[in-house]
């Protein structure tokens, strides 16, 4: 039986400075999956869809459909022990 690993969704906007407090696992000057809804990816709880090398990124967009590509100075996501 194969298990559909889930895909979870945060806004842009809330990613784009750290919070007041906390962990935090800094991506800068990365390329992203971004869905129309202005909102980043990530797959099976702990994968981040996004990568330094633009081609790498393309090469998976294809994966979500209505998504595109584009480059943030600095994303800030919650550090979560596995």
């Amino acid at each position: 039986m194969s298990k559909v690993k889930a895909l979870d969704y945060f806004p842009v906007s809330e990613l784009l400075q750290p919070n007041d407090s906390g962990l935090f696992h800094v991506y800068k000057d990365y390329f992203w999956i971004v869905t129309q809804e202005d909102c980043l990816i990530r797959f099976g709880g702990h994968s981040w869809q996004c990568n330094k090398d633009e081609r790498i990124v393309k090469r998976f967009l294809n994966m979500y459909p209505g998504c595109k590509v584009v480059q943030y100075s600095w994303i800030f996501t919650p550090y979560e022990q596995e």
